[in-house]
């Protein structure tokens, strides 16, 4: 049999001859091919004619008489022998009755089964669905509420510290105004040919000043610029602390010693763990004279690295550990 056209079993499915398998290929291929089915009506009609074109011969008598004593003894009271049913209009080629060409039983089909299966999960995924959108409704209202705080506690210390930078700003400006104020440069120990400047604001007979630092770098983590002030007697009195962290590593310090500046005898800056010491433990990286001491003794070492007064020209900068700072101006 050609698998494209069936054109050698056409004769077989006219004559009823086939095995059900083979006139069901037959039958499949006649409801798509115009032109095969054409050629198997034309078989049909060549089966139709041929009782007739056999020799009539005539029937004997007594096989009428057998024939109608049969249909009489059949339990249908009518006589009639029990009609066929039509075959089907949409399916010429199959005659009724014939067990031959019936096709088998109905099959459900997977997308069938699949879908009532479907039907019955659906609520219980509609209600995992829900459970999980509520789990992840809470999730991230919680979450939320934590970054809300946090922005709230970051935008309450920003507040806090803009309200001190507008105080320090005013203080400054007012304390430009007193007469003979004068900005007194403190030397950098570190390097004579850097950018970064440390700046005393200060007024003759005024206790407190203003410290201004530019392009600082920021002191390592865990530490603080300490600002100290160092008396007649060589005791040394901290004025306060700061930590530059703006990208131009600017700052500003209102400082307030127990005397007025100008009867001190320097001050210096200097890296101190936080929180600050009583006395400085590292080398005064800024130092500045603000009085001329009256009689000195010749410096004896203590246990400061580095003091104010008595201090060569060049002195040695050590850090905690006996390990030197590197400190780098602040990016512009």
């Amino acid at each position: 049999m050609n698998d494209e056209h069936p054109n050698d079993a056409l004769p077989a499915y006219a004559l009823g001859a086939l095995d059900l398998e083979s006139a069901e290929h037959v039958h499949g291929h006649l409801s798509q091919c115009p032109s095969c089915r054409d050629r198997a009506l034309r078989a049909l009609h060549g089966v139709c004619t041929l009782p007739f074109s056999l020799t009539a011969y005539p029937v004997p008598p007594e096989v009428k008489q057998r024939i109608l004593d049969r249909v009489k003894a059949t339990p249908d009271s009518t006589g009639s022998a029990p009609e066929r049913a039509a075959p089907p209009e949409t399916d010429p080629f199959i005659r009724a009755g014939d067990p031959r060409v019936e096709l088998p039983p109905r099959r459900r089909s997977a997308a069938r089964v699949l879908l009532r299966g479907f039907t019955f999960l659906l609520p219980w995924a509609a209600a995992i669905i829900g459970w999980l959108i509520v789990a992840s409704l809470l999730l991230y209202s919680h979450g939320l509420s934590d970054r809300v705080r946090t922005t709230r506690d970051a935008d309450q210390a920003r507040i806090s510290d803009l309200n001190s930078q507008i105080a320090q700003s005013q203080a400054l400006r007012g304390y430009l105004l007193i007469p003979r104020v004068a900005i007194e440069p403190l030397k950098n120990w570190i390097s004579a040919t850097s950018s970064t400047r440390v700046q005393l604001v200060r007024a003759p007979g005024y206790s407190h000043g203003i410290v201004i630092a530019h392009h600082l770098a920021p002191p390592p983590s865990g530490d603080q610029y300490v600002v100290w002030a160092e008396n007649q007697d060589h005791v040394f009195q901290s004025l306060g602390a700061f930590v530059t962290s703006s990208p131009g590593g600017d700052a500003l310090l209102v400082v307030a010693a127990a005397q007025p500046l100008d009867q001190l005898l320097e001050v210096g800056v200097s890296i101190e763990p936080t929180p600050g010491p009583p006395a400085p433990t590292s080398a005064l990286l800024f130092t500045a004279a603000l009085s001329t001491p009256t009689a000195l003794p010749s410096p004896t070492p203590t246990s400061v690295p580095h003091t104010l007064a008595g201090a060569p020209a060049t002195p040695p900068v050590r850090h905690r550990g006996g390990a030197n700072p590197t400190l780098t101006p602040a990016p512009r």
